[in-house]
């Protein structure tokens, strides 16, 4: 769905421009609130389907995703770096090593007892399973990477996970054999059956390094506590993110990899949360247009291609659509270089209404088809408020509100 956005001055007489009588700029009449209603267009936003919020600790939400999407979650190497010939070698090695146990359980804890014996915590090397292999050093991650690869070549399903201990951030395993999940932490010797979370709270996992589950549009993981949208499929324009995957509410979207497909998105009232560092419609949807929330989420709102905290006193701005080419932003009393109004190759107007007090140094930055800015006349802008814009870039004053964007 194509959207071609004209912004429509409201009062010309209210411009701190002088118009020649051969260049006479129209007076529109303001949009009134049904004619703006293209700002939050009604769709079929999705629906509660019933599906079982994830909750309690971050060990009870990971064990009951695990239960849920069984063992063959466990059978890939996922993003694991890894040549050929390196994982050749590891095979052969550990082959070798559990050639006279008989059962998953006694390969397993052949090479967990291996790992704990043989690799010594370093920093400063490689986290890579074959560097960690050879050289016999790593640290977390490279113990929970080279445990996996090891119980790849023998067919036992393994699953890295990030998360933190008393002691800081970490890396460890789940673990699957006898028909059940283990938590397995080679780095410092522990392991324990996954569902016993409740008495093992100080280890809190919030990162999966797989695909849980997947449909027509997305594949979800876990990811910072949440069941998320680990990417949006390719050759899918206009998607609405779905409610639940696998019986569960999706609860984040923050797509991990990129898909340059979407350009429309329709986000309903399960999404609570884009991220802690809001990185993936960013990056992982780069042509995404226009996005739109649910009116009733209640964590979250739209308003002109931009997603805001949902306050009424206290609007914040999580991000900006991509590849949007007008945005009108809430009347945020003070912009600054926090606001995430960046690296927008599309934008090519925004309009601050009234009530912005001021716009101070990199609010914009990085916007290199900005052409134009409507600001309120009694808005202050620093100096350096706008950085890396368009050549011809000018700053128009009015008093511009309900500016309606015309579907074409």
């Amino acid at each position: 769905m194509k959207k071609l956005y004209t912004l429509i001055l409201i009062i010309a007489t209210a411009m701190q421009v002088s118009c020649s009588d051969d260049n006479k700029m129209s007076i529109v009449t303001p949009a009134d609130e049904s004619e703006n209603a293209a700002l939050a267009p009604a769709h079929t936003f999705p629906k509660d389907d019933g599906s079982t919020e994830l909750n309690g600790i971050n060990g009870k939400k990971a064990y009951d995703l695990l239960v849920k999407a069984g063992p063959s979650v466990g059978n890939t190497i996922s993003y694991i770096e890894i040549a050929s010939n390196e994982y050749i070698e590891i095979a052969q090695y550990t082959s070798n090593l559990v050639k006279d146990c008989k059962t998953a359980e006694e390969k397993y804890l052949k090479i967990f007892n291996w790992l704990t014996s043989n690799i010594k915590y370093t920093y400063g090397v490689s986290n890579n399973a074959y560097p960690v292999f050879k050289s016999k050093k790593g640290i977390c991650q490279g113990y929970a990477n080279l445990l996996k690869v090891m119980l790849h070549t023998q067919n036992i399903p393994c699953v890295n996970v990030n998360g933190t201990i008393p002691e800081g951030g970490h890396a460890w395993n789940y673990v699957y054999y006898n028909d059940k999940w283990y938590c397995s932490d080679p780095t410092n010797g522990i392991r324990y059956a996954a569902d016993e979370y409740a008495k093992r709270s100080n280890f809190s996992p919030t990162m999966f390094e797989v695909t849980l589950f997947e449909d027509e549009y997305c594949t979800y993981g876990f990811y910072e506590g949440h069941l998320n949208v680990n990417s949006i499929k390719s050759g899918n324009s206009s998607v609405v993110i779905p409610y639940s995957a696998g019986g569960f509410k999706v609860t984040m979207l923050n797509p991990r990899t990129g898909s340059g497909d979407v350009t429309e998105l329709y986000i309903g009232t399960n999404i609570t949360t884009l991220g802690e560092n809001v990185i993936g419609l960013e990056s992982g949807t780069p042509m995404l247009e226009n996005i739109y929330v649910d009116p009733e989420n209640s964590s979250l709102e739209s308003f002109s291609n931009v997603v805001y905290t949902k306050n009424k006193n206290n609007y914040s701005i999580i991000v900006a659509a991509p590849a949007t080419k007008f945005i009108e932003l809430k009347p945020i009393p003070s912009f600054d270089k926090e606001s995430k109004i960046k690296n927008l190759k599309y934008l090519e107007t925004i309009t601050f209404v009234p009530g912005t007090e001021k716009i101070g140094d990199w609010t914009v930055e990085n916007c290199p088809m900005l052409h134009t800015a409507y600001i309120a006349p009694e808005t202050i802008v620093n100096k350096n408020a706008f950085k890396g814009t368009a050549a011809n870039f000018q700053i128009i004053r009015g008093n511009f509100t309900n500016i309606p964007q015309i579907k074409m």
